[in-house]
Formats: structure tokens, C-alpha cells, sequence
């Protein structure tokens, strides 16, 4: 199959005709700045090490047990991946999120819902009956053989009165980032999707009217218009580049040089 999606345990890559397709979250990753991201990393390790600094002896001490650090720098370390470890807890949850949505977008009433998700899914369930959403494509793959990306969007939906929406599910604790136009616009004008017996079709044909961000949470969700027009997706293929180079930008580099005059034959 032309544009693929291959599954590799949690995490997943594409092809497109057997060669290396970039994801559209990986591009958005990798070529584009993310300032926010070195304030929150730090905050991520004082909230952990801040208790520690009042704590008795015997707290410390449990600490250092549970988590096996033997020497300072072993903590050092483990303080460091802190950020990671708080990322990777809310990428398992928003997975688990989407896959429940999945399900319950097709009507699905006796699925075994995790307690610490259920106000995630009872949102989820409002904002399927709230929104009249009739599913017409779900967690399809997309690809663009032009420009090399390929992704899979969430769910795309006729509304009651015609519109024909992308949507994307978002559970982060911040909310809707800008970014997420790009991610959408990628998506919306990508040039076929994989239908469920294989077969590409192309996007132009389901007739996408607009796109929307869903941001879901315990306590209810917010619905947030994104604007994804062609000038949105050619800042995406900007930033697509940008992606693509990062991984070659080491060999722009060469070895330290002499004066050509100085060398000795």
C-alpha cells in the first residue's frame, strides 16, 4: 500500500511508497520553536524536588528507595526526567481518551471505563450528543506524496445542517495550542486517505467545510473553531521543512581548518 501507517507498539511511523514519510505531529515537533516548553520543563522539577527540600530524614530516605537512586548523581538524573515522565502519563491518558471516543462515536455503551477517565469520557459522550455528530470517517490515515508527510486524524463528521467538520481531540492541561491549525490544515489537504479495505481516497472528495479542535476534559469540553486555510498549510509546509533538515543539518558542519597557505606538502 502506498501511504502506510506502521504500528510499533505505543508508537507508530509512516511510509509512503516504502520511503520514510515525515508525521505531521513530528514535523510540527521538530520545525517549530516551542519557547513555553523550557519554563514548563522546569516547574516540572521544582514540583518535584520542592517537597523533598522540607521533608524529614525518613521521607527523603523513602524517596530514594522507591525510586532506586543511590548517589547524588542518580537523583540529578531522575529529577532531570521529570518533564518526560509527566509528558509521557498525559500522552498514555489523551490515548486512551481517543480511543474511547472512537468507540463511542460509533454508539458504543458498554465499554469498561477506567475511574480516573470517566469524566473524560462522560465529556466526550456530551460533546457527541451536544454536536448531533454523525460520523463519517474515523482515525483514517492521510498522506500527501508531494510533499512527503503523512498522519491520522481523529474523526471527520456531518453536522445537522451540512457542514462536513475535521475535528481533533485534544485532553492537555493548557488547552488549545495555536499549532493544532497547522496539524488540521496538513491533515484537510493532504491528498488521500486510506479507507478501511485499503484503497486512497482523495481528500478533495469528503468535502472537509472547516476544522475544530475539541478540548476534553473531566469537567466538561470546549469546542474551538480553527482556521485552516491554504495560507495556514503553507506555514505547515515551512515548518515541514525546517523538520526535514534538522536531521541533516550535522553535515552542514565541517572539520576545523587551516590557512590553505599554511600547509606543508
Amino acid at each position: 500500500m502506498p501511504i502506510t501507517r506502521i504500528q510499533r507498539g505505543r508508537n507508530h511511523a509512516y511510509t509512503i511508497n516504502g520511503h520514510t514519510a515525515v508525521g505531521v505531529t513530528t514535523a510540527l515537533s521538530k520545525g517549530l520553536p516551542k519557547p513555553a516548553l523550557v519554563p514548563w520543563g522546569a516547574k516540572c522539577v521544582a514540583q518535584e524536588a520542592a517537597p523533598l527540600i522540607t521533608a524529614n530524614e525518613e521521607v527523603i530516605a523513602e524517596y530514594l528507595k522507591t525510586h532506586d537512586l543511590t548517589t547524588e548523581l542518580s537523583l540529578i538524573e531522575h529529577l532531570k526526567k521529570a518533564p518526560n515522565r509527566i509528558r509521557d502519563g498525559a500522552a498514555l491518558r489523551g490515548s486512551k481518551v481517543h480511543k474511547i471516543a472512537e468507540s463511542l462515536v460509533f454508539g458504543a455503551d458498554d465499554l469498561d471505563i477506567p475511574e480516573e477517565l470517566r469524566g473524560h469520557v462522560e465529556s466526550c459522550v456530551k460533546f457527541i450528543k451536544d454536536w448531533r455528530i454523525r460520523p463519517l470517517l474515523v482515525e483514517n490515515t492521510v498522506g500527501s506524496y508531494r510533499w512527503g508527510y503523512a498522519g491520522t486524524f481523529d474523526l471527520i463528521a456531518e453536522l445537522p445542517d451540512g457542514r462536513r467538520v475535521l475535528f481533533d481531540y485534544k485532553t492537555g492541561t493548557s488547552g488549545i495550542w495555536p499549532e493544532t491549525a497547522l496539524q488540521l490544515a496538513a491533515y484537510r489537504y493532504a491528498d488521500a486517505y486510506v479507507a478501511q479495505d485499503g484503497t486512497e481516497i482523495p481528500m478533495k472528495e469528503v468535502g472537509v467545510t472547516e476544522a475544530k479542535a475539541v478540548w476534553v476534559r473531566a469537567d466538561g469540553y470546549d469546542v474551538i473553531p480553527l482556521n485552516t486555510d491554504g495560507g495556514v498549510f503553507k506555514v505547515f509546509l515551512h515548518v515541514l521543512q525546517v523538520a526535514k533538515a534538522v536531521d541533516v543539518m550535522p553535515a552542514w558542519k565541517g572539520e576545523s581548518e587551516r590557512p590553505p597557505w599554511t600547509r606543508t606538502s
